[in-house]
């Protein structure tokens, strides 16, 4: 087993846990406070985004660009339009950004301990396959047995939740991996160095934007079938 860097990345972790339940907390308290963290985080994840294509390809730079401001913007009118469910509306907040995390960490620890064969060396040398299907399969199957152990859901809808966890999770790999890709293409190995362990702000949160824009599509594409079969 090789965990060189466990210690660091479970203090730089922790940290960023602790924020994450202070900035919800203040939101709570004050609405204003939710926005005011997501436009600081977008604007973060952006200036790494740009810093990182610097003399790079500009088509790159803006559709990154794009999904960096569309991941926020979802999860932002996701909230606000729902302002009168306010409270269950930050709980929706912290699934998609307890999940990212969630994904990444059942990924690190699978692929470390199992190793075997690389997802895409190509893109990411470090990603396995046991990595890979720890976080898409894994964390789905440990979700169905909390479901069908609870007294509060059926199992037609806990498969049908285990399902939508399933593909969440493909989301948060596929964005992990497209990011992983992005910063091939750019020549570079993190978005940034101010997290220890883990890189930079835009490194921890490529699988919470991707989970974002999967659950909006997940929400609007069957409406947008419905009326065009209409």
């Amino acid at each position: 087993m090789n965990f060189p860097d466990l210690r660091v990345r479970l203090m730089t972790g922790m940290m960023l846990w602790a924020a994450l339940g202070l900035w919800i907390y203040c939101s709570m308290e004050n609405p204003m406070v939710f926005p005011i963290g997501l436009v600081i985080m977008a604007s973060i994840c952006l200036y790494e985004w740009f810093r990182m294509g610097v003399g790079k390809s500009i088509p790159l730079r803006i559709v990154g660009a794009g999904l960096i401001i569309f991941g926020f913007w979802v999860i932002l009118s996701r909230v606000f339009l729902n302002s009168r469910d306010y409270p269950n509306m930050l709980g929706y907040v912290v699934f998609v950004l307890a999940l990212g995390p969630i994904t990444d960490t059942a990924a690190y620890f699978g692929g470390r301990l199992m190793g075997g064969p690389k997802l895409c060396p190509v893109i990411s040398p470090s990603k396995t396959w046991a990595g890979f299907l720890s976080a898409v399969i894994g964390i789905p199957m440990l979700a169905f047995l909390y479901l069908i152990s609870s007294t509060f859901f059926p199992i037609q809808q806990s498969v049908f939740y285990t399902l939508a966890i399933s593909l969440l999770c493909l989301a948060a790999q596929t964005g992990d991996l497209l990011e992983s890709w992005a910063k091939r293409q750019f020549g570079v190995k993190d978005s940034g160095s101010w997290l220890p362990g883990h890189g930079g702000l835009l490194d921890r949160l490529d699988s919470i934007l991707a989970i974002a824009i999967a659950v909006f599509l997940l929400e609007h594409i069957p409406h947008l079938l419905q009326g065009r079969i209409g």
